[in-house]
């Protein structure tokens, strides 16, 4: 159940899995998005979350990322919804963004492992404006106990153990944002992503390596995965400024 159910799969562990529309709204709702706001949907795909901020929301939106095909991809579903004044494909340089400094009210971090999570938190900075937020996914351990085989499998994939979603907080909050929430997907949410996925792994050619990632994915989520050990969050924050004061407690009288 991913944020846009026809997206062409990138890699074994694309963290924006678990965007899924509901979260992604509620998140723009709290960022009080709406026609005047710019975005950035950096490692956009095909466009599934640009094209829902634009949509539904009214923003203008820079869909940006270094994959040909999904930008190409993206080009035909916005001249289909009529959403080319809205929305601009960008192909980019991960390793050198280009863009002005506060220029974006949201930007959404890559799902695919551009960045690790710490890295996207301060590199990103940058380009969020005052009081603008940076939205970042990215696996999470949500159980207290997880089977070695899930773990390794995992530490494989990043480069370092898995974190709870409290851990994320933190880093965004040694990063210069005020966190504002992290969402994971709960167990009937996973079970209905694994069986999408498992249906669009069978679609792959057998000798691409996309298939072969996402049946190693599937197979040991579940024969290790057990109740409530690894999810895809999305965690959501407000640039913070330095010596900034916190917000008055509201007068409950």
């Amino acid at each position: 159940m991913s944020l846009d159910e026809q997206a062409p799969l990138f890699f074994s562990g694309d963290a924006r899995l678990g965007l899924t529309r509901q979260s992604l709204r509620r998140m723009a709702l709290t960022a009080r998005l709406g026609s005047g706001s710019k975005v950035l949907d950096l490692g956009c795909g095909s466009g599934g979350a640009s094209l829902l901020l634009a949509r539904d929301f009214g923003c203008s939106v820079v869909a940006a990322d270094d994959d040909n095909s999904a930008l190409e991809t993206l080009g035909r579903r916005l001249r289909s919804e009529s959403l080319n004044s809205r929305v601009e494909p960008l192909k980019i340089d991960f390793a050198q963004l280009t863009f002005a400094d506060g220029e974006f009210n949201l930007v959404l971090a890559p799902g695919k492992n551009v960045y690790s999570f710490s890295e996207a938190a301060t590199k990103l900075r940058r380009y969020v404006a005052l009081q603008g937020r940076l939205l970042i996914c990215h696996p999470v351990r949500v159980g207290q106990h997880i089977a070695p085989p899930l773990a390794d499998y995992w530490q494989r994939k990043l480069g370092a153990p898995l974190q709870f979603p409290r851990d994320l907080l933190q880093i965004l909050a040694e990063a210069g944002y005020e966190p504002e929430g992290v969402e994971a997907l709960g167990e009937s949410e996973l079970d209905e992503l694994y069986r999408a996925l498992e249906q669009k792994a069978a679609k792959l050619p057998k000798e691409d390596e996309r298939r072969a990632n996402l049946s190693e994915q599937i197979q040991v989520q579940r024969t290790h995965g057990g109740r409530s050990s690894v999810s895809f969050g999305s965690a959501m924050a407000r640039r913070k400024e330095p010596g900034e004061k916190p917000p008055a407690a509201r007068d409950r009288g």
